[in-house]
């Protein structure tokens, strides 16, 4: 995906810290959006998914 497809916007994902919503959240934020992860406990693998994004040059942050 093109990474101006995004407009400025910002993709909240809610389950961010499991598989669907893991590799949606990826997919967003290669597309050039921001991302919030909402998840709910495993604060470890939000954070882990937040630094996968941001280590590829993303924006995202995770809220519980």
């Amino acid at each position: 995906m093109p990474n101006d497809y995004s407009g400025g916007k910002v993709a909240i994902v809610t389950g961010a810290n499991r598989e669907i919503g893991a590799a949606m959240a990826e997919a967003l934020a290669r597309a050039g959006m921001a991302v919030l992860a909402a998840h709910w406990g495993e604060a470890d693998r939000a954070m882990a998914l937040v630094d996968r994004i941001t280590s590829a040059g993303g924006t995202a942050a995770p809220h519980e």
